[in-house]
């Protein structure tokens, strides 16, 4: 698979932090531009309920998942993920497929101006969540631990297996 440890930063890199930023720009201004010019209540509560659940669940998950990281961080240097054989492809095609397909079937069976406001609120909730991890990271963590996270993956043996986890790069 690869032969020396592959690092990437955690939680994205700064390419992507635009790209999200320009996802929930436009996500948000179609739903400011849609919530301001409809007067179908049942779009305005959807995407207004799924915005503010959905931000709340995100962002409370990052920051316990986020603090907890730290703390093993700062005890061992680093935190191990997950240890894996080999990845599964097809399972990371049907997840693909079935999460690409979702708000098309959605639209077939309930109301879409329901389904409408849940998607664009929860596009919404996931960029603000996403930006805040960011910027927690960045200008909380990193200072703390006196370096950049990185997400590294590590060969273990030649039979494909790896390990996958974060750890502190020393400024």
């Amino acid at each position: 698979m690869f032969d020396e440890e592959l690092i990437l930063p955690y939680p994205f890199s700064k390419t992507t932090l635009y790209i999200v930023f320009i996802i929930t720009f436009f996500s948000t201004l179609i739903s400011l531009y849609l919530v301001f010019n409809t007067t179908i209540i049942v779009f305005i509560l959807s995407y207004l309920l799924s915005l503010l659940l959905l931000f709340l669940l995100i962002t409370f998950y990052n920051f316990y998942n986020l603090n907890k990281i730290g703390k093993v961080i700062e005890k061992e240097g680093r935190y191990i993920i997950v240890k894996r054989r080999k990845a599964n492809l097809l399972l990371n095609q049907i997840s693909f497929i079935i999460i690409t397909l979702a708000p098309f079937i959605a639209f077939l069976l309930f109301d879409p101006t329901i389904v409408l406001g849940l998607i664009l609120g929860s596009l919404c909730a996931w960029g603000y969540s996403r930006i805040i991890l960011y910027f927690h990271v960045k200008n909380i963590w990193e200072p703390k631990l006196g370096g950049e996270l990185v997400i590294f993956l590590s060969p273990i043996r030649d039979d494909q297996t790896f390990v996958k986890g974060i750890k502190v790069i020393k400024y």
